[in-house]
């Protein structure tokens, strides 16, 4: 509906006129039934007038023609939110397969195969985008960059759905305002204190404001609630895209199961370079200038990037804590380190390297060691990182590093099948639970826990009034 915009303000442009072209808003209030206001036939001093509010709808009456065009505002932004939530739900429902599928034993061919039987929904657009960039250039380095791009993307529609929501929110609001205006003009325009005139302008201005205010209100709920559930659902989204992210990289370091071809190459005395698959003919040796192996020996005594090892020792770490100054060295072909070269950290799912989200990049020093510190989620698991070399020639020397998270000290705990009611002598239905977590709300395993009877006279199984038992991993 990209022209939305216009027709409501065609439509308040119509009411306006439609206002201003009514003849006397006293003389159709008193012409009307009366379900609005009833006065008596002979006014005294203790004239009564009685305002009949037995529904809703005779409030509302009371609105106006204003009323209308913020009927058509309510229906418009609950159509346009069902709509959105709708595309929203059916989008999650499609996308179960996926999120359900573990990418981290999987071949290239098998997630093409994969994501190529999916209808069109956001996961299986990102994850084709994602395989597609892989698969033309073999270089994994740009794919957190593309989830960016989608994520940004996405964010931007929404924004787009939001800011027409918000319009016709403030729209409600400025019509309800109109009619307030209106309505004390209608009652200092009269030019009399009669009751009955004052009556029914405040009523036009009270009750247009009132009907604007709750629609514009209503709106608003309604498009919070929608927005928290696109971000959750597009969060979803991205994490489980991000695990394929990170697949590809891990196939990146296979070219034989990824599917692609290992070239090597040499330099010629022209300084080009060309494969050193030979073409040279059965029997016949390749024979090479003096200056391409004299250039080929000073290529060899080259100490470039070979292989990244791992100094300092990983151990599991508690939810919430960080591993700090993590030391790993670069080693080149020689045998040697290698410095002042760039190496790239990143981070599998959520995380920080050097308080930077998702991947950070760091170098060297002369003795080829490089040193980062690693936040993780609160989250326990197994979590990883990967660190390769920056330069895309080499990007080919990298090394995987792996912690557990282990759950925090024991903070909270959850009763479970409590307050049950049981015959005297048996066993109640269910049995009562409690669960320990930690203030991340992670099951810590192996915590004792008391449970002991202080009124009545129940036992456990054991026999007696109490009775200790341990935490499982749940």
């Amino acid at each position: 509906m990209p022209k939305l915009t216009h027709v409501i303000t065609l439509i308040l442009m119509c009411v306006i006129l439609l206002i201003l072209a009514a003849p006397d808003i006293r003389a159709q209030d008193q012409d009307s039934s009366p379900d609005a206001i009833e006065i008596t036939d002979e006014l005294n001093d203790e004239d009564i007038i009685e305002i009949e509010s037995s529904s809703i709808w005779n409030l509302i009456a009371q609105a106006g023609p204003i009323r209308y065009p913020i009927y058509g505002i309510f229906i418009a932004g609950i159509f346009l939110i069902s709509y959105r939530t709708y595309e929203l739900y059916n989008d999650q429902q499609l996308e179960s397969e996926l999120q359900q599928t573990s990418f981290q034993h999987l071949s290239l061919n098998e997630i093409s195969s994969k994501i190529a039987n999916q209808s069109d929904y956001l996961l299986s657009r990102i994850m084709a985008k994602l395989l597609n960039v892989f698969q033309t250039n073999r270089n994994a380095d740009y794919l957190h960059d593309e989830i960016s791009n989608y994520n940004s993307i996405q964010q931007l529609n929404f924004n787009t759905f939001k800011n027409r929501i918000d319009f016709l929110s403030d729209t409600a609001g400025a019509l309800g305002l109109l009619g307030t205006v209106w309505g004390m003009f209608f009652v200092f325009s009269s030019g009399t204190l009669e009751r009955e005139v004052i009556l029914v302008g405040m009523g036009y201005a009270l009750m247009s404001t009132l009907l604007g205010l709750v629609v514009s209100i209503a709106l608003n709920f309604c498009s919070t609630f929608t927005e928290g559930y696109f971000s959750r659902h597009l969060e979803n989204v991205t994490t489980k895209a991000d695990e394929l992210r990170f697949r590809l990289i891990e196939l990146s370091e296979n070219p034989v199961q990824a599917g692609g071809k290992t070239f090597t190459s040499v330099v010629t005395n022209n300084n080009t370079k060309r494969s050193n698959e030979t073409d040279a003919k059965v029997g016949k040796p390749e024979i090479k200038p003096a200056a391409v192996q004299e250039t080929e020996r000073v290529i060899e005594k080259v100490n470039e990037p070979e292989k990244i090892t791992l100094i300092s020792k990983i151990e599991p770490i508690k939810a919430g804590d960080n591993i700090r100054n993590i030391k790993i060295q670069l080693l080149g072909t020689l045998g040697k380190p290698v410095p002042s070269a760039g190496l790239e950290v990143v981070v599998e799912g959520k995380g920080e390297i050097n308080k930077n989200q998702g991947k950070a990049t760091i170098k060297t020093g002369s003795d080829g060691i490089a040193i980062f510190d690693w936040a993780t989620d609160e989250k326990i698991g197994e979590k990883r990182i990967l660190i390769r070399c920056a330069d895309s020639k080499y990007n080919q020397v990298k090394t995987l590093v792996k912690t557990e998270v282990v759950p925090a000290e024991p903070e909270n705990m959850k009763l479970i099948n409590n307050h049950q009611a049981g015959l005297t002598g048996n066993k109640l239905e269910k049995p009562v639970t409690i669960i320990v977590t930690d203030k991340y709300d992670n099951p810590v395993e192996g915590v004792k826990v008391l449970m002991k009877v202080t009124m009545g006279d129940g036992r456990f199984e054991n026999g007696k009034r109490e009775t200790v038992t341990k935490t499982d991993t749940k």
